[in-house]
């Protein structure tokens, strides 16, 4: 009987003692999911704060960003382009698809940087004209370089910004100084 006694005393400690680490090891454990939930609440603050940052300076220096991956033919915009563009939301941007904003004399100069960049890696920057969906006649400026892997394009990627309003105040300019001249010549065959 004394040994069935002990035996039942030395088990429930055995139990009791298992519990107990058990518990030490479930609060630790929670602790630290605690702890990683923590850091991941922040970095999603951390990055929805970036992204309306970034949002904000492509809105208010009106450009955007695209990409393009060579693997999967993928296109991806930034809103600042797709607000460009005047593309709607719903909008699935293609390289086709893309290419036909694009004044038709203005197409095969974008293709051949593309190509360019594609094969080789050539960066690109140019000034092209675009025709939104709704009728809108913009002057853009393109940036593209290629992501390189192992010394072969893998991705585009680049900056469209609206300069549509510096084209503007650049014939403004023009015309100006025309008129100037022309004033200056008068006044030279007056005298």
């Amino acid at each position: 009987r004394e040994m069935i006694v002990v035996m039942i005393v030395g088990l429930t400690i055995a139990l009791v003692t298992s519990l107990l680490v058990y518990l030490v090891i479930l609060s630790a454990k929670n602790r630290q999911l605690m702890a990683q939930g923590q850091r991941l609440r922040h970095s999603e603050q951390f990055r929805a704060r970036q992204s309306r940052l970034l949002e904000d300076v492509e809105r208010l220096s009106r450009t955007g960003g695209w990409q393009l991956d060579l693997k999967s033919r993928q296109l991806t915009w930034s809103q600042g382009t797709y607000r460009i563009l005047e593309a709607t939301p719903d909008f699935d941007p293609t390289f086709a698809g893309a290419l036909g904003f694009f004044v038709p004399e203005h197409r095969q100069r974008l293709s051949d940087a593309v190509t360019a960049g594609r094969v080789n890696g050539t960066p690109w920057d140019m000034e092209l004209t675009v025709v939104t969906p709704k009728g809108t006649t913009k002057e853009v400026r393109i940036v593209g370089e290629a992501v390189l892997e192992e010394g072969v394009p893998v991705l585009l990627r680049g900056s469209f910004q609206d300069i549509t309003e510096r084209k503007l105040f650049e014939e403004a300019l023009r015309t100006a100084r025309k008129d100037a001249e022309k004033a200056n010549l008068a006044k030279s065959q007056f005298l």
